[in-house]
């Protein structure tokens, strides 16, 4: 059975995009070694959400909706989705 989940991930110092994008790969990488490429090229469809910097105060969230996917927002900003739940339990 799936389950509704979401995380929100305060921003408390300056980070630059590439950090950003760092983290997930690595996480990605760890969490998933034989599906990182699957969910590697899933990465590229959110990507577009992360700003080239993100401030203290913002809030980064990651969800998972049964039968709609993955989200990523930004507070203030932009969000993007990937369907399908191998990316959500990659990240």
């Amino acid at each position: 059975m799936e389950y509704l989940f979401a995380s929100d991930l305060p921003v408390l110092r300056e980070l630059d995009r590439e950090l950003i994008l760092k983290a997930f790969r690595e996480g990605i990488e760890k969490n998933s070694r034989a599906n990182a490429a699957a969910a590697l090229a899933k990465l590229a469809q959110v990507e577009k959400a992360i700003p080239e910097e993100l401030k203290p105060g913002q809030v980064v969230t990651v969800s998972y909706r049964p039968g709609a996917g993955t989200s990523l927002g930004i507070q203030g900003g932009t969000a993007a989705s990937v369907e399908g739940k191998d990316f959500a339990d990659a990240i």
